[in-house]
């Protein structure tokens, strides 16, 4: 019985035995044809990959007027520096609890969303910060509260925060401060698979659990297994010392644009897995199969095997 091993465009076929030693390398090449890209594939962690990397504008959105957390640093008129904090409009005594205070006025936030898709696009704050007579702010450390909406890869509803520092190293007195800039999403692990239901995952707001400074706060916030964390430019303008008559008054602007496509790191499905599997395994077994089938032609034409030829084409008859 004979085995048809391959077959030429021209309709050229090459037989043999399916016991015979080409019909044992014709095997062996379709075989090696089908399991390469497989090894290939497997050597890629596709196949069992925990974690994958997507692209997704997180709906994130300023909760109320009531999160954030301030803390200001305070020059008065002998020169001496004083830390005071202001945390959701409740706390406005100051830390060292020397009699100085200093008020929080027009606090607003506005929310846009220009092509409307239900997610704010872009995010304007505005506060204002008044100092007792002969004391002027000198720096300030702003944290607010954002809430955060997964929705394309898994359904996780959570918090974060985002932290604008002036960094005022000369200590002179602050007029008004712009903060422009974005938040970065950064994740340690990936986030747990939900299609279906919304999981609450981080959904605690520390500024009402209890009285902390900013770098406590920040420092549960950092292990966090993700967070959003601010990326920003700061423009300043100082103003004149204020007598010991008159207040200080600093306005403070936050700028923020959060149309920005996040690096997502989520747990994939398995289908998913095996879909990414399966796409890349087809990608490489078509020129596999090229090149196997190059390779057979080569053996068999130039008779490394023993083989016979049956011929398909139409004989031509001689024309008289």
């Amino acid at each position: 019985m004979a085995y048809q091993l391959y077959s030429s465009p021209f309709q050229r076929f090459y037989c043999a035995s399916p016991i015979s030693p080409a019909a044992l390398v014709c095997f062996c090449t379709y075989f090696m044809v089908a399991i390469i890209p497989f090894l290939l594939v497997a050597s890629t962690q596709n196949l069992w990959q925990t974690q994958v990397i997507g692209m997704e504008q997180v709906d994130m959105n300023f909760q109320n007027d009531n999160n954030f957390h301030i803390s200001v640093l305070i020059k008065k008129a002998d020169s001496t520096l004083s830390t005071y904090t202001i945390s959701n409009l409740l706390y406005q005594n100051p830390l060292n609890n020397d009699g100085t205070l200093v008020s929080l006025q027009g606090l607003t936030h506005q929310s846009y969303d220009y092509n409307d898709d239900g997610k704010v696009d872009h995010l304007e704050i505005n506060l204002q910060l008044i100092t007792l007579q002969g004391t002027y702010v000198v720096d300030a450390d702003i944290v607010i509260f954002m809430g955060m909406n997964f929705k394309k890869y898994t359904k996780i509803q959570s918090y974060g925060m985002l932290r604008f520092k002036t960094n005022n190293l000369s200590q002179s007195n602050l007029g008004s401060v712009v903060f422009i800039g974005y938040p970065v999403l950064r994740t340690n692990q990936p986030l747990p698979r939900s299609k279906y239901k919304t999981l609450q995952i981080y959904n605690e707001n520390p500024f009402i659990t209890g009285w902390m400074l900013i770098d406590q706060i920040y420092q549960k916030y950092y292990q966090r297994d993700f967070r959003i964390d601010a990326e920003y430019q700061t423009h300043v303008t100082q103003c004149i010392q204020p007598s010991q008559t008159y207040q200080s008054i600093v306005n403070f602007k936050i700028l923020l644009d959060l149309n920005k496509q996040q690096e997502v790191l989520y747990k994939p499905s398995f289908l998913q897995l095996i879909r990414n599997a399966w796409v890349q395994y087809f990608g490489l077994l078509f020129p596999s199969i090229y090149f196997g089938r190059f390779f057979l032609q080569f053996i068999y034409k130039y008779k490394f095997f023993s083989t016979y030829i049956v011929d398909n084409l139409p004989k031509q008859e001689k024309l008289n």
